[in-house]
């Protein structure tokens, strides 16, 4: 296996882990025991866990730009939006955890990127889904409290269309009651 292998192995190995387990699931000598690799290449690849963390954010970063260029092509949240999640749980698994992790300026940096990228391509449907075309800077900060819920609730376990079609449908009847309760006052 050639030095780019040997990386990719590493990189690849930690983005799966940080997506399930945060950084806190990081751990040099358990990324070389799933690797099966030596962990003096891990410090030869990346020098310390912060070159290790530039790795990861340039992997994910690449990840999230194939990503969005899919999101660009869908024409709803159900299915299209969901399946599309769906597809990318993992890199979705990984943005949420740079989004737990709140201590660190460079995954903050990077949640900010990839938040402004998805909510770009992704509002006017988003708006049309909720029915609030008229108001898409409202239907966005719905859509980042939506977000935020399913990043809360979310683990690898129960990752699903069925799980992420309930908190669209929690977030769709609420938004309902609301409209409900204004045109009842």
């Amino acid at each position: 296996m050639n030095k780019v292998n040997h990386s990719s192995a590493w990189t690849e190995s930690g983005y799966d882990l940080f997506a399930r387990e945060g950084d806190l699931g990081l751990q040099v000598e358990r990324l070389a025991r799933i690797t099966g690799l030596n962990k003096s290449g891990f410090y030869h690849y990346f020098g310390d866990i912060e070159g290790f963390h530039a790795a990861l954010l340039t992997l994910h970063e690449k990840t999230a730009a194939i990503y969005m260029e899919e999101l660009k092509g869908i024409k709803s949240i159900e299915p299209d939006y969901l399946n599309l999640l769906v597809k990318y749980k993992t890199p979705v698994m990984f943005q949420m955890q740079l989004t737990r992790t709140k201590s660190n300026p460079y995954f903050q940096k990077m949640v900010e990127l990839v938040n402004q990228m998805q909510e770009t391509i992704l509002s006017p449907v988003w708006c049309d889904y909720l029915g609030v075309d008229n108001n898409s800077d409202l239907g966005m900060r719905y859509f980042n409290i939506v977000r935020d819920t399913f990043y809360f609730r979310v683990t690898f376990q129960n990752f699903s269309y069925l799980h992420l079609q309930n908190v669209l449908g929690e977030a769709r009847i609420i938004l309902n009651n609301l409209s409900e309760q204004k045109s009842l006052a």
